[in-house]
């Protein structure tokens, strides 16, 4: 039998190689995060690598990704599956976009219990729903101004005709009174 003395070079290697395999194992050992970003931020991670692909995809690209939302959300209606249906209805560029949905299903993923947001991801769904809210105004306003623009240019429109018929009256008049009044 080969009875050899470790040396102590070989005992620290040892010592260590055990250590480490000790806290990998479940229970054994907990291991500290170097950064300080918490557990609970890593949610907008997967939430701002979504909104990326959105935004670098083409038209039927996005409405692909929000079909894929739709039918994850129908599936399983969690907080993720929520904020992802927001931010594919939120994104402007093709024809699904409906930033109604987007904010109604932000403050909708938000408010969910099933997850635990961390403040950034908070801040970030926050954000958006807010710019969804703002953008369904501005696209009210827009509406509603440009009926009333149409509106207005009938109604001017119809006035340059009325003003078109008196001003051939009023020759007409004036070809009278002419003949008249030699």
């Amino acid at each position: 039998m080969n009875t050899r003395r470790l040396s102590p070079w070989h005992s620290l290697r040892l010592l260590a190689l055990t250590l480490a395999a000790l806290a990998v194992l479940p229970g054994c050992a907990q291991l500290q995060s170097v950064d300080t970003v918490s557990a609970s931020d890593f949610p907008v991670t997967g939430l701002l690598y979504y909104s990326r692909a959105l935004l670098m995809a083409d038209a039927t690209g996005r409405a692909a990704l929000l079909d894929g939302a739709k039918q994850a959300y129908a599936e399983q209606p969690d907080a993720i599956a929520t904020a992802r249906l927001a931010l594919a209805y939120g994104q402007p560029g093709y024809t699904g976009y409906a930033p109604e949905n987007g904010w109604r299903y932000a403050h909708k993923a938000l408010q969910a219990e099933d997850q635990a947001w961390g403040p950034a991801a908070k801040a970030f769904l926050q954000q958006f729903e807010q710019l969804c809210k703002d953008n369904h105004d501005i696209r009210k306003h827009l509406k509603k101004a440009r009926k009333s623009q149409h509106h207005s240019t009938a109604q001017i429109a119809d006035l340059r005709k009325q003003l078109a018929a008196a001003n051939a009256k009023l020759q007409a008049l004036t070809r009278i009174e002419s003949k008249l009044n030699p």
